[in-house]
């Protein structure tokens, strides 16, 4: 048997087979939240239930008129909501309300991606066709952070929770180094960003032996232009994060969940430093990470960073 969409889905099992159960049971909710952090498949099994919803066999054979076009998301029986800004508006919610008033003899599939942006209006407005939904529709809502979705209408969905993929299984199908995989928390989104900025890992590395060099003035640490960019900046300073966690890691004897294990020795002088200072140091670099989210110079975040890291290394050097 094909199974269409499902036999490329990785991983799941377990919800498969929950959804699948429900569904010959005729017990499955007509509002699904599909919960769980990004890259690891949510859309993907939404997309492949509406395949077998939809299937002219009832079987996912991924071959028929209708398993086609919802793998081409060109199903004039699925409504794909997604969108670039900041929130899904009303506008958003009215096509809702519109595509499934339209009678069919086919179900009507409505799936919400980022559902968490749902602003209050729309939360408010799509209440009502959530709470009384056409006999022949579904709703998939679809979230990485499902807390910030309106209470309204979290409280009527059913929560599926999907878990990060297992490291070993996205080694079995993805060629990537070992450290981006374990890099990665199970998230093939975050893998493959990781693969495409590969050199600014190199970068992190470079930059940290400068910072901690001894004597080094923070207003000489060049920081690359790469990142005045929000999002290569936070890359890197999560690779700096991961560092540290591999030292505090060393230090309990725990080397083999390392994530960069070929920087032993980077990871051996971090974790020189007492359990105070090092936990002094992620504090720091967290408080990095929160103020590179909401700041727009993120230049000037780092040497902020730096100048600060730089005090508190020479007050431990006077005192040590």
């Amino acid at each position: 048997m094909n199974q269409g969409l499902f036999a490329k889905i990785k991983g799941h099992d377990l919800v498969k087979k929950k959804l699948f159960q429900s569904l010959e049971k005729q017990r499955l909710a007509h509002a699904l939240l599909f919960s769980g952090v990004s890259g690891i498949g949510k859309k993907a099994m939404a997309f492949a239930f509406a395949q077998k919803l939809l299937c002219d066999t009832s079987s996912s054979c991924g071959e028929c008129y209708s398993c086609l076009n919802v793998e081409k998301n060109t199903s004039e029986n699925v409504l794909f909501i997604s969108t670039e800004s900041l929130n899904l508006k009303l506008e958003d919610v009215q096509d809702i309300h519109s595509f499934v008033a339209l009678g069919t003899d086919k179900f009507k599939i409505v799936i919400i991606d980022s559902a968490e942006k749902l602003t209050s209006k729309a939360a408010n407005s799509l209440l009502k066709v959530i709470e009384e939904p056409p006999g022949k529709s579904f709703f998939f809502f679809i979230s990485s952070e499902a807390s910030k979705l309106p209470i309204t209408i979290r409280s009527r969905l059913q929560t599926i929770r999907f878990n990060p993929l297992p490291l070993d299984l996205i080694k079995s199908f993805v060629s990537a180094e070992d450290w981006m995989i374990a890099a990665s928390q199970g998230r093939l989104d975050r893998l493959y960003d990781l693969q495409d900025q590969k050199e600014l890992r190199q970068i992190a590395i470079d930059l940290w032996k400068v910072i901690f060099k001894k004597g080094v003035k923070a207003q000489i640490v060049e920081f690359p232009v790469v990142l005045k960019k929000r999002k290569e900046a936070l890359i890197l300073c999560e690779y700096w994060i991961q560092l540290l966690r591999d030292a505090r890691l060393m230090i309990v004897g725990e080397m083999g969940r390392f994530i960069h294990g070929d920087q032993k020795s980077i990871i051996e002088k971090i974790a020189k430093l007492s359990v105070q200072e090092l936990d002094c140091l992620i504090k720091k670099s967290l408080e990095l990470e929160k103020n590179l989210r909401s700041n727009i110079d993120c230049i000037l975040c780092f040497e902020n960073f730096v100048i600060s890291l730089q005090k508190t290394i020479q007050s431990w050097e006077k005192c040590g």
